[in-house]
């Protein structure tokens, strides 16, 4: 688990802002989010629809899927990936998108 911090930031001036009642509670988070684009390398857009996947490899060279997702039609794409998958023999993270001629 990795612990956060955090702080709230707030764009109006001191005067005109508004005291809300309660405790900001901040957690320890089992899971990070990853982002990225895929770019096709032929035409430098932006590539739909691709998989995209999230591998471990452990010491021993053997991988294993952590997570994956489709990029949207943008190209962006999240990986939520769950910390307690991720074993601690594990030396490589590789973020793999499934088509050819695509940059992660």
């Amino acid at each position: 688990m990795v612990p956060l911090s955090g702080t709230i930031e707030f764009n109006a001036p001191a005067a005109n802002q508004v005291d809300f009642p309660g405790d900001v509670v901040l957690r320890e988070e089992d899971a990070i989010v990853l982002h990225g684009v895929v770019m096709d390398d032929e035409t430098g857009k932006p590539a739909p629809q691709v998989l995209v996947e999230l591998h471990a490899r452990r010491n021993d060279g053997i991988e294993y899927l952590v997570c994956r997702t489709l990029s949207g039609s943008d190209g962006k794409y999240l990986l939520y990936v769950d910390t307690k998958k991720v074993t601690d023999d594990t030396d490589a993270i590789i973020i793999r998108a499934d088509t050819n001629h695509v940059t992660v």
